[in-house]
């Protein structure tokens, strides 16, 4: 038995193959390292394989100290998104790390 031959219930209700719910999701790690207080990173991120629409992004963050670090993210298409980073920490060079998830509810292809 493969993916395609397996029917499930979609996020909208209705029904669709294994294979294909599963394409609604990508998830990635972004590590940033070494970054100075009061300045502002973009990271570029791609998805693995296009989307056949837009995504919901979310994200969370990890480090010594999540509160003192500013994300947010931007231009969200079916091939990828912009994430934006700013530390207020005071203490430079903190390593911080970014992981995300992109949800696709659109009608799939």
């Amino acid at each position: 038995i493969t993916g395609a031959e397996i029917v499930t219930n979609d996020l909208n209700g209705g029904q669709i193959t294994l294979d294909n719910f599963t394409r609604r999701f990508q998830a990635g790690y972004e590590a940033m390292e070494n970054v100075p207080t009061n300045t502002t990173y973009t990271r570029e991120i791609t998805f693995p394989r296009p989307f056949p629409g837009i995504p919901f992004i979310l994200f969370g963050k990890h480090g010594q100290q999540p509160h003192n670090f500013h994300f947010s993210y931007a231009h969200v298409s079916s091939t990828g998104f912009t994430i934006y980073f700013r530390s207020s920490y005071s203490t430079d060079r903190e390593r911080v790390g970014v992981p995300w998830l992109a949800i696709y509810i659109g009608a799939m292809s």
